[in-house]
């Protein structure tokens, strides 16, 4: 039996030899990458790596996507999928095992809504903002993972990260039902910069 491994080029970000990605190339050396995470996808079969150049990913061809094929995703010295507070990044599913190497996931942001939009997806609670993973097994070589929040952060909960402009983070401490001491974090307002969230708010809506 003759098992047929692919490396598949991704380079997003424009290069100083115009070399950029494409995702009308096909993707078989640095000389002639395709551009999207979402494309890469696309052409992959199980067991093939994806090779990602230097750069921030960032996009709805990029973010927001479902990893249902087995596949090695390598990054090079400082590669990035950023879903900008806009999106979650990945959900894995499918029996499928998938190998991260050198990657930064940083910005995810998921709530119930997006796991309604997906067709056959069993719901046991909104986790993962940047990796959902589900009947699947995830290795994670040397990655790095910075304010990516699920759900609990709309009520007002802070999961961790850099607060918004606006707001600052709130120990609150309680005594449970087993009489038991529990923190958790919840966004407050500063009041001194209220008036700058109105006015971005207010411009740009």
């Amino acid at each position: 039996m003759l098992l047929l491994i692919s490396i598949i080029y991704l380079r997003y970000k424009r290069k100083d030899d115009g070399n950029n990605g494409d995702d009308e190339n096909d993707g078989k050396s640095w000389d002639s990458p395709i551009k999207t995470f979402n494309k890469a996808l696309e052409i992959a079969n199980d067991e093939d790596t994806i090779c990602l150049a230097d750069g921030v990913y960032s996009g709805l061809d990029n973010t927001k996507l479902n990893i249902d094929k087995s596949v090695n995703v390598v990054g090079s010295l400082n590669t990035t999928f950023d879903a900008s507070y806009e999106n979650y990044l990945f959900l894995i599913n499918d029996g499928v095992t998938v190998i991260f190497k050198n990657i930064n996931f940083i910005n995810a942001y998921k709530t119930d809504y997006d796991i309604d939009l997906i067709d056959n997806y069993e719901i046991e609670g909104i986790y993962g903002a940047a990796l959902d993973i589900k009947n699947a097994a995830v290795t994670l070589d040397n990655c790095y993972f910075k304010d990516n929040m699920a759900n609990l952060a709309k009520t007002g909960r802070w999961l961790g990260g850099n607060t918004p402009l606006g707001y600052k983070s709130k120990k609150l401490e309680k005594i449970d039902i087993e009489g038991k001491k529990r923190s958790l974090f919840m966004l407050e307002a500063i009041e001194e910069e209220k008036h700058i969230v109105v006015l971005i708010f207010s411009k740009y809506r």
